[in-house]
């Protein structure tokens, strides 16, 4: 590893959630260096509870619940220095998102942004531009 921060994304998507932590480091010459430390991508599938039921049944809950535990884990063991965790379209159309975040920010620390469209495809095209 080098001697830079490490940083993380959270994105949790329709189909997936992923886990992404990049080292940052700045060169003597004034160069920002990104190095992909790990990428992990965990298959929630919250698309199949949101547009069947209108919610995020219990069973994707739970699941989602471990995940962003196992994503501390990994983010403490990377030391992980800041992150920012997103949720999208289906967190958005789910009748419970907005209560579920809550709950899993009391129960882990992580705290989520339910971003909209237009805030997604920016980041979507920030990431392209890196």
């Amino acid at each position: 590893m080098t001697d830079g921060m490490n940083f993380a994304a959270i994105d949790i998507g329709t189909n997936a959630a992923r886990l992404l932590i990049k080292n940052i480091d700045h060169s003597p010459f004034g160069e920002t260096k990104f190095r992909k430390v790990i990428f992990i991508r965990y298959p929630l599938r919250l698309g199949v509870d949101v547009f069947s039921k209108g919610k995020i049944g219990k069973e994707r809950a739970e699941m989602m619940m471990r995940m962003i535990k196992g994503f501390k884990q990994m983010m403490r063991m990377y030391d992980v220095v800041d992150y920012r965790a997103c949720a999208t379209s289906a967190m958005r159309d789910a009748k419970n998102g907005t209560d579920l975040i809550r709950k899993i920010e009391k129960k882990t620390g992580i705290h989520i942004d339910l971003i909209d469209g237009k805030e997604e495809a920016a980041i979507l095209h920030g990431n392209h531009i890196e």
